[in-house]
């Protein structure tokens, strides 16, 4: 088996280890508390945490379903600006494997791991992942609210509007064209790639704003600001490409350059002040409530229970 072979299921398989490592944590957590190994893992427990691992494991299935499609060409001899075009060997019509630059792409085993691997992956990962989480979340809808299928996937609607209850749905497709062009910008050249990445955030940057779906002003004014910040970036970074052989001034270049770093920081310090605000409130709550039980267990502190070992 191929190396690169070998490091995508690698890459596939660690959602899958970080999963199991999560279950077998929380089990030895339950029993240390019960003083018992008989403990079952609920629905709702394996529920939340394939949600947990799919949100943070996600864009990066997403990169290693899509890679096994990215193909770039090496040598082209029908360029008109080629001086050496019998020097042209790596000139597959296909091109080739972007991870694999030795291996023609839909030849050899990369037809069979594309065909084999690569479509189920697209299929699951682009298609049933987001269909299957617009249908959890519509049947959760129509359950009453408290309801043991509210608690499990509450994690995937809470932060948003109740009208706007889908949005999660609307991030993971989000998520998939962002990853999509990410991914297939070596075939696409970095100015074509950057100029579609910056239709992207301002597709996004506009939605958030006509729809407003989250439920709260703060996270949705710093979403507003961090599509406007990754806009202004993207911007920038077209303005100084040379584009039909004009080069761009060194001192545009530095400005801009300049410019766009101090609206990044800018925006990072308004975030960091007003996450360090809405939480110290929070921390406060907090250490009043801990501080109001441990005086309570204090008082009344049950006997000591030992646990026994057959």
């Amino acid at each position: 088996m191929p190396i690169v072979a070998q490091t995508v299921l690698i890459r596939l398989a660690t959602p899958a280890t970080v999963f199991l490592a999560i279950l077998l944590v929380r089990k030895m957590l339950k029993c240390m508390r019960t003083c018992s190994c008989c403990v079952e893992t609920t629905k709702a427990e394996l529920i939340v945490t394939s949600l947990v691992v799919l949100f943070f494991f996600y864009p990066k299935l997403l990169h290693t379903g899509l890679t096994m499609f990215a193909c770039i060409p090496i040598d082209d001899a029908h360029l008109a600006s080629d001086p050496y075009p019998q020097f042209a060997s790596a000139n597959a019509s296909r091109g080739y494997f972007v991870w694999d630059v030795q291996q023609a792409c839909w030849e050899g085993w990369h037809l069979s791991w594309v065909l084999g691997l690569g479509l189920p992956c697209m299929l699951c990962f682009c298609i049933l992942v987001p269909v299957g989480m617009y249908f959890m979340l519509q049947r959760n809808r129509a359950s009453p609210e408290g309801t043991p299928s509210d608690n499990y996937t509450c994690c995937l609607y809470h932060c948003f509007t109740p009208d706007r209850y889908y949005w999660e749905v609307v991030a993971s497709a989000q998520t998939i064209v962002l990853v999509a062009v990410s991914t297939f910008s070596f075939s696409l050249g970095a100015f074509h790639a950057a100029l579609l990445m910056l239709v992207c955030f301002a597709c996004i940057l506009a939605m958030q704003h006509i729809f407003q779906p989250y439920a709260f002003q703060e996270v949705q004014h710093m979403q507003l600001m961090s599509s406007t910040c990754l806009v202004l970036t993207a911007t920038i970074g077209l303005s100084i490409f040379e584009v039909g052989g004009v080069a761009v001034p060194r001192g545009y270049t530095e400005t801009v350059g300049v410019l766009g770093l101090l609206a990044n920081l800018a925006f990072v310090c308004w975030c960091s002040w007003r996450t360090a605000k809405l939480g110290s409130g929070m921390l406060s709550d907090w250490v009043v409530s801990a501080w109001a039980w441990l005086s309570k267990k204090r008082r009344t502190t049950p006997p000591q229970r030992r646990c026994v070992r057959a």
